[in-house]
């Protein structure tokens, strides 16, 4: 079961998802809802044996009472983010059904997912160790849960009718959310740094409004998910004390070919 852990776990959410989306086309709302919240289940019993496993770990590390500083950035972010990327492709299949974006979102989802248990399980075995690698991950988890959270918000305002007020709360809500797990990641709790998550996320909620109405939502979502990759590591740099003229230059190239290639597939 260890060696399988993260396959077995990993292919269960695949499978979920594709039940979902199927089973919504032929059954309906009810039936995907359902679904929905029995699949979710995947997720909460996967988090209850990494957080054995994780105890287990610590248990036997000679100083166990160190790794309580860092253990609960492993489990907010271990918790916190495959809930938030399994919600957001539920969001994505209700609003786009069985197509192509929805099975190659689902797909992306799977590896996601195995790629969030297995980092876990490999950082509790290096001592709880937070390396760059795991960092990366973590933020490219959140670019994804950001780009599909947009597109569900978008969708939502034309299913349901509702202003740009409640759209651009639910949009800031996101933004702050996944902002926060950054401070936690970095242990910067401090009024400077909940200013620059907060200005941030208001930031990129604003300008996601502005462009609803104006642009197709998977454009409008792909540029709100760039403007996040560009306010995530602006963030990182501000709080490292090593943002630059240069770093900022460095990363609008960067964004710029991301939102290209992924414009260019889209469409």
């Amino acid at each position: 079961m260890e060696t399988y852990h993260s396959v077995i776990f990993a292919a269960l959410s695949g499978i979920g998802l594709e039940l979902m989306a199927f089973a919504y086309a032929l059954q309906g709302t009810g039936t995907f809802l359902t679904l929905a919240v029995l699949f979710l289940g995947i997720f909460v019993f996967e988090a209850l044996i990494s957080l054995r496993f994780a105890e287990n770990i610590k248990a036997k590390l000679p100083l166990p009472h160190l790794i309580d500083d860092i253990k609960h950035i492993h489990i907010s972010h271990h918790i916190v983010l495959p809930m938030l990327l399994y919600m957001s492709i539920c969001g994505f299949i209700f609003y786009n059904r069985v197509s192509l974006q929805t099975q190659l979102v689902i797909i992306l989802g799977v590896l996601t997912f195995f790629t969030i248990f297995q980092s876990q399980r490999i950082s509790f075995k290096k001592e709880f160790t937070f390396d760059e690698t795991l960092n990366y991950l973590y933020d490219a988890i959140k670019i994804i849960i950001y780009f599909l959270g947009i597109d569900i918000i978008i969708q939502s305002q034309i299913y349901f009718s509702f202003g740009s007020v409640i759209s651009f709360i639910l949009a800031e809500s996101l933004s702050f959310i996944l902002f926060l797990l950054i401070i936690v990641r970095k242990n910067q709790f401090n009024s400077i740094g909940m200013l620059y998550i907060f200005l941030s996320s208001i930031f990129s909620a604003g300008i996601t409004v502005l462009l609803i109405g104006h642009m197709p939502v998977l454009t409008i979502a792909l540029i709100s998910g760039v403007i996040y990759y560009l306010l995530v590591a602006v963030i990182h740099h501000k709080i490292n004390a090593s943002l630059t003229f240069s770093v900022i230059v460095e990363y609008l190239i960067v964004a710029v070919i991301i939102f290209l290639a992924l414009r260019g597939i889209a469409g």
